[in-house]
Protein backbone atom coordinates (compact mmCIF):
# COMPACT_ATOMS: atom_id res chain seq x y z
CA UNK A 1 0.00 0.00 0.00
CA UNK A 2 1.42 3.38 -1.00
CA UNK A 3 1.47 5.92 1.81
CA UNK A 4 0.38 9.52 1.39
CA UNK A 5 3.11 12.16 1.10
CA UNK A 6 2.40 13.56 4.57
CA UNK A 7 2.89 10.14 6.24
CA UNK A 8 6.64 10.44 6.95
CA UNK A 9 7.06 8.02 9.84
CA UNK A 10 9.73 5.43 9.08
CA UNK A 11 10.78 6.80 5.68
CA UNK A 12 14.44 5.98 5.13
CA UNK A 13 16.70 9.01 4.74
CA UNK A 14 20.31 9.97 5.13
CA UNK A 15 19.41 13.64 5.61
CA UNK A 16 19.79 15.05 9.12
CA UNK A 17 16.78 16.72 10.74
CA UNK A 18 17.13 20.51 10.71
CA UNK A 19 16.50 21.51 14.30
CA UNK A 20 17.65 25.11 14.00
CA UNK A 21 15.33 27.78 15.34
CA UNK A 22 14.38 30.64 13.09
CA UNK A 23 12.50 33.88 13.49
CA UNK A 24 9.05 33.63 11.95
CA UNK A 25 8.38 35.99 9.08
CA UNK A 26 5.43 38.38 9.32
CA UNK A 27 3.34 36.34 6.88
CA UNK A 28 3.90 33.21 8.97
CA UNK A 29 2.72 35.01 12.11
CA UNK A 30 -0.31 36.33 10.23
CA UNK A 31 -1.10 32.84 8.91
CA UNK A 32 -1.07 31.48 12.46
CA UNK A 33 -3.30 34.36 13.59
CA UNK A 34 -5.69 33.73 10.69
CA UNK A 35 -5.99 30.05 11.60
CA UNK A 36 -6.71 31.01 15.21
CA UNK A 37 -9.31 33.59 14.18
CA UNK A 38 -11.05 31.09 11.90
CA UNK A 39 -11.17 28.56 14.75
CA UNK A 40 -12.45 31.17 17.22
CA UNK A 41 -15.21 32.13 14.76
CA UNK A 42 -16.18 28.46 14.30
CA UNK A 43 -15.30 28.53 10.60
CA UNK A 44 -12.50 25.96 10.61
CA UNK A 45 -11.10 23.50 13.11
CA UNK A 46 -7.76 21.72 13.41
CA UNK A 47 -9.14 18.50 11.90
CA UNK A 48 -10.20 20.39 8.78
CA UNK A 49 -6.79 22.08 8.65
CA UNK A 50 -5.11 18.67 8.79
CA UNK A 51 -7.43 17.21 6.13
CA UNK A 52 -6.69 20.13 3.81
CA UNK A 53 -2.95 19.66 4.24
CA UNK A 54 -3.22 15.91 3.71
CA UNK A 55 -5.21 16.49 0.50
CA UNK A 56 -2.37 18.45 -1.16
CA UNK A 57 -0.99 16.95 -4.33
CA UNK A 58 2.42 15.38 -3.61
CA UNK A 59 4.44 17.86 -5.68
CA UNK A 60 2.77 20.83 -3.97
CA UNK A 61 3.29 19.27 -0.54
CA UNK A 62 6.99 18.65 -1.19
CA UNK A 63 7.52 22.20 -2.49
CA UNK A 64 5.59 23.97 0.29
CA UNK A 65 6.87 24.95 3.69
CA UNK A 66 5.01 24.49 6.98
CA UNK A 67 2.88 27.64 6.87
CA UNK A 68 2.46 27.45 3.10
CA UNK A 69 0.71 24.11 3.72
CA UNK A 70 -1.53 25.86 6.23
CA UNK A 71 -2.40 28.52 3.65
CA UNK A 72 -3.21 25.88 1.05
CA UNK A 73 -5.48 24.14 3.53
CA UNK A 74 -7.21 27.34 4.65
CA UNK A 75 -7.94 28.29 1.04
CA UNK A 76 -9.17 24.77 0.23
CA UNK A 77 -11.50 24.51 3.22
CA UNK A 78 -12.90 28.05 2.93
CA UNK A 79 -13.51 27.53 -0.79
CA UNK A 80 -15.31 24.24 -0.08
CA UNK A 81 -17.54 26.07 2.40
CA UNK A 82 -18.30 28.88 -0.05
CA UNK A 83 -16.60 31.50 2.13
CA UNK A 84 -13.96 32.19 -0.54
CA UNK A 85 -14.72 32.27 -4.23
CA UNK A 86 -12.61 29.81 -6.25
CA UNK A 87 -9.21 31.40 -6.79
CA UNK A 88 -9.88 34.26 -4.36
CA UNK A 89 -7.13 33.21 -1.96
CA UNK A 90 -4.47 32.44 -4.58
CA UNK A 91 -1.76 34.59 -3.02
CA UNK A 92 -0.85 34.63 0.62
CA UNK A 93 0.21 37.63 2.64
CA UNK A 94 3.75 37.66 1.23
CA UNK A 95 2.72 37.34 -2.42
CA UNK A 96 3.56 33.64 -2.60
CA UNK A 97 1.27 31.60 -4.77
CA UNK A 98 -0.07 28.50 -3.09
CA UNK A 99 -2.33 27.39 -5.92
CA UNK A 100 -2.32 23.75 -6.82
CA UNK A 101 -3.67 21.35 -9.34
CA UNK A 102 -6.35 20.30 -6.85
CA UNK A 103 -9.79 20.70 -8.46
CA UNK A 104 -12.09 23.08 -6.61
CA UNK A 105 -15.87 22.77 -6.45
CA UNK A 106 -17.32 25.86 -8.15
CA UNK A 107 -20.97 24.99 -7.53
CA UNK A 108 -22.64 27.78 -5.53
CA UNK A 109 -23.54 26.54 -2.07
CA UNK A 110 -26.44 28.95 -1.46
CA UNK A 111 -25.35 30.34 1.91
CA UNK A 112 -25.97 33.90 3.02
CA UNK A 113 -23.59 36.01 5.12
CA UNK A 114 -23.69 34.79 8.72
CA UNK A 115 -25.13 31.33 7.92
CA UNK A 116 -23.56 28.39 9.74
CA UNK A 117 -22.06 25.69 7.53
CA UNK A 118 -20.34 22.32 7.90
CA UNK A 119 -18.32 20.13 5.57
CA UNK A 120 -17.83 16.41 5.07
CA UNK A 121 -14.40 14.93 5.75
CA UNK A 122 -13.76 14.58 2.02
CA UNK A 123 -16.41 16.89 0.62
CA UNK A 124 -16.74 18.56 -2.76
CA UNK A 125 -13.53 20.15 -3.97
CA UNK A 126 -11.37 17.96 -1.78
CA UNK A 127 -8.38 16.13 -3.21
CA UNK A 128 -8.59 13.59 -0.40
CA UNK A 129 -8.84 9.99 -1.49
CA UNK A 130 -12.14 8.31 -0.52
Amino acid sequence: MERAVHDRGGWPTSEPIDRTEHELEDWELLTDALRGALAQAGLMNVDELRRGIESMPSADYERAGYYERWLFSIETILTEKGILAPGEGREDLSGRSFASSCPVNTTPVGFQDGDRASTNAAGPGSCAEP
